[in-house]
């Protein structure tokens, strides 16, 4: 099959060597400036050009068609004369030559038309590589019309996580999966558990620290019992027990139930070898012995004596570490520890060497203190020469790398004024804090710091 010449738009220069002879050289000379535009036809393939004189429209008698069949250095075309019917010019330096559209052209694209169209198969058995019957069968259009719209060949896809899968086989639940949360209440039946081993067992677990739910026999016997706890009593086998240790002891003939009224302390009364009324109520909770070690709660002591020394987690002994609530007894040797320390307190004073701006949020100069608070109330003061390109600029405090809302000082003048900023920061916890001293603009503004005039911060502890 054969292509059509090369083309390219808006083609043209002027001849700066002529042919020799004029009418029948065979190479010309394009200026040096176009050179680069033109075609190369050892790569594009040879092409037609129109040579004509200056200064008039190409015609039948005064233009001829030539064309390029080779392209060398410094703009030199070498050229095959009077073509497509044209006849040889005598040409010469100065005239036009450029790429027109000529009859070519539309023979080419019509001869192209023709190999194309020639090539196109008028049935299925045409096709070039031999094989016939391309047509679709009547099964195969069956097929074909049972095709919804938009259908895609689908492959099934593998499946991750708690339920998994390999293409269109059978799904696998993943080892611990099945959560509590994912089993709806009331769907664990009885039924569903485990089976009890056998009769006289409850379920519970004997073994230390949490775990699995254990089977625990059912003691009937209690006599028999021994010291551990991995049974549970039935009700009969504790009635029994407890009838043969409650049945009164040789040495008791009696119980006096005169005047023994309920929640009264029994006691025995050796005289008379009976059980009779204390006139006690009893307490509630654990009676306090004289030598036992016991812990009294919301018990009131009406002038106690407290010799040697006292402990527990109401004496406090450290009183840096104390709320503000009234829940603790502080030793003697942390109130003088605490009064020894004193109030916590820090100050910084300072001066820039060259005026600092910002037209977002910064520090003044280095200015900040650090300090070791018992907790409570901190008192903290800012100054510092500030100044605005216009609006507002503010003086503000950072306490722990976070800006403190609320505590600004503000100046309107775009001359220097020494503004401070006072806060007191409330319920501060106790411990090391570490507060820098910082100016902002009005958005859209600029705010200033002075040079070799002093900015500062002073903090102290309330």
């Amino acid at each position: 099959m054969e292509y059509l010449d090369p083309v390219a738009n808006l083609l043209s220069s002027t001849v700066l060597t002529a042919p020799d002879p004029a009418d029948s050289g065979t190479s010309i000379q394009v200026q040096a400036a176009d050179a680069d535009n033109f075609p190369d036809p050892s790569t594009a393939g040879a092409y037609n050009l129109v040579v004509y004189p200056p200064g008039y429209q190409p015609t039948r008698t005064n233009a001829e068609i030539v064309r390029a069949t080779a392209k060398s250095g410094g703009g030199y075309l070498t050229i095959t004369r009077a073509q497509e019917g044209t006849t040889a010019k005598s040409i010469e330096a100065g005239w036009e030559i450029s790429m027109n559209i000529t009859a070519k052209m539309f023979v080419d694209i019509d001869t192209q038309m023709d190999e194309i169209e020639s090539s196109i198969p008028t049935t299925f058995d045409d096709l070039s590589d031999g094989t016939t019957n391309k047509a679709y069968t009547a099964t195969e259009k069956t097929k074909l019309a049972g095709i919804e719209d938009g259908a895609n060949k689908y492959t099934h896809p593998n499946h991750s996580g708690d339920v998994t899968s390999v293409g269109d086989g059978a799904t696998t639940i993943a080892n611990g999966a099945v959560t509590t949360d994912k089993i709806a209440s009331g769907n664990v039946t009885y039924a569903k558990i485990q089976n009890v081993s056998a009769q006289g067992k409850v379920l519970g677990r004997k073994s230390a620290l949490a775990g699995s739910v254990e089977e625990l026999d059912i003691d009937t016997d209690l006599s028999s019992t021994s010291a551990s706890d991995d049974t549970v009593p039935s009700a009969k086998a504790t009635k029994t027990y407890a009838d043969t240790k409650i049945a009164k002891t040789t040495n008791v003939t009696a119980i006096n139930e005169t005047g023994i009224a309920d929640g009264e302390v029994a006691v025995f009364n050796l005289t008379n070898k009976d059980i009779r009324t204390s006139n006690k109520t009893l307490p509630t909770g654990d009676v306090v012995g004289t030598t036992d070690t016991q812990t009294l709660t919301n018990k009131t002591l009406t002038s106690p004596v407290l010799n040697t020394g006292v402990s527990g987690t109401a004496i406090d002994t450290d009183l840096s570490s104390v709320s503000a609530s009234d829940d603790t007894l502080a030793s003697a040797k942390a109130i003088k520890t605490y009064v020894d320390a004193g109030k916590a307190g820090a100050s910084y004073s300072g001066y820039l060497t060259a005026e600092a701006s910002t037209t977002g949020s910064a520090q003044v100069g280095s200015c900040q203190v650090t300090v070791t608070t018992k907790g409570g109330n901190l008192l903290i003061i800012g100054f510092a020469p500030l100044k605005t390109s216009g609006a507002s600029s503010f003086l503000g405090l950072e306490l722990d790398g976070s800006d403190i809302s609320g505590a600004a000082g503000i100046t309107n003048l775009t001359t220097y004024t020494v503004t401070p900023v006072v806060y007191v920061k409330t319920s501060l916890s106790a411990g090391s804090h570490t507060i820098k001293l910082k100016y902002w603009p009005q958005s859209g503004y600029t705010a200033y710091i002075a040079s070799y005039i002093g900015h500062g911060l002073i903090v102290a502890e309330l």
